[in-house]
């Protein structure tokens, strides 16, 4: 259903750009899942989902089939881990936004999260395969756990929505300034709804494994604690390792990134100055002084100034600029 929520495109008003037709609703889905850019992003957003909702789904059957712990303790324990990944993750955030910040060209967020996705891929089994260890502090090391995952996924979604934002920005600059940020994300939600598929792909797996959860933790067949240590220890890294490999080939890096970024500026710079002229303009022509708001309704009046120009013309006329040049 999220396809079918927003539009295909979107322009300005309701006033249809002067060169470029509308496209129809497939033909807009088939444009945004061919390019390049969206493909690598939406990818590596669908197995961050499927890694972080396995983990938060499913690590309490960890704790009760390997680590076995008491179904009554698996509640503050989960609580505990939650806490310190929030905790974690946000107090991260600053770290990793001045590294962005102050080293833009070798810090690349698609490189960043790479670094830190085989980071994830490293540490996640040596936690699982200590937990699986009897007499550890299990609640030590599930506050391990969970600072561990929280710092790794801090910058996921800062990196994320820079990484859609420059492939809405190239689509725009090739699609005569039309920004389809509704088709993106929408498209992009239906990919990551796909990862439950997955997850329970991976439930049924446990299942043809021999786990029967409505048998005791100790009743339950060597095969289905083997399915069920090896989707921890093994599966979680080999999907982290996926998405770091996904992520280092996001096209939009180096010079091809200056190049969107210096199209930006200057598309910008030329709506401003086709706004200021326009504007100037009429206020330069405009002989009557501009209406005030009565105070009577609190200075909150719905009609606009008389010198006011709404921004519709200045879009049109650099769009209209902008098919001509192309």
């Amino acid at each position: 259903t999220a396809l079918f929520a927003v539009p295909p495109a979107r322009t300005v008003g309701t006033h249809k750009p002067p060169v470029a037709i509308r496209p129809t609703f497939t033909t807009s889905v088939r444009t945004t899942f061919a390019q390049r850019p969206f493909q690598v992003y939406t990818a590596a957003m669908f197995l961050a989902t499927t890694w972080t909702s396995f983990l938060l789904a499913n690590v309490s059957i960890f704790l009760i089939y390997i680590t076995k712990m008491e179904p009554a303790e698996i509640g503050a324990k989960y609580v505990l881990l939650l806490f310190v990944v929030l905790i974690s993750r946000v107090g991260a955030l600053p770290l990793f936004t001045r590294l962005l910040l102050l080293f833009p060209r070798s810090c690349h967020p698609a490189r960043l999260l790479a670094v830190l996705k085989v980071g994830e891929a490293l540490i996640t089994p040596l936690l699982f395969s200590l937990l699986r260890e009897p007499g550890v502090p299990v609640t030590s090391l599930l506050a391990t756990t969970g600072f561990v995952i929280g710092v790794l996924q801090s910058p996921m979604d800062m990196c994320n929505h820079m990484l859609v934002g420059w492939a809405i920005d190239e689509d725009a600059l090739n699609n005569q300034l039309q920004r389809r940020e509704g088709i993106f994300y929408a498209c992009n939600g239906v990919t990551q709804h796909l990862s439950q598929v997955v997850l329970a792909c991976v439930l049924g797996t446990w299942g043809l494994a021999g786990f029967d959860p409505s048998l005791c933790a100790s009743a339950q067949p060597q095969s289905a604690y083997t399915a069920i240590e090896l989707t921890f220890i093994v599966g979680l890294p080999t999907v982290s390792i996926l998405n770091a490999l996904v992520l280092i080939c996001y096209p939009i890096q180096g010079e091809r990134l200056l190049r969107l970024q210096g199209r930006v500026e200057k598309e910008m710079a030329e709506l401003a100055a086709v706004r200021t002229r326009l504007t100037g303009g009429d206020a330069a022509t405009s002989t009557e002084p501009p209406s005030e708001a009565d105070p009577s309704d609190g200075g909150d009046s719905e009609a606009p100034s008389r010198g006011a120009v709404p921004p519709l013309p200045a879009v049109e006329a650099v769009r209209t600029r902008h098919a001509t040049t192309n």
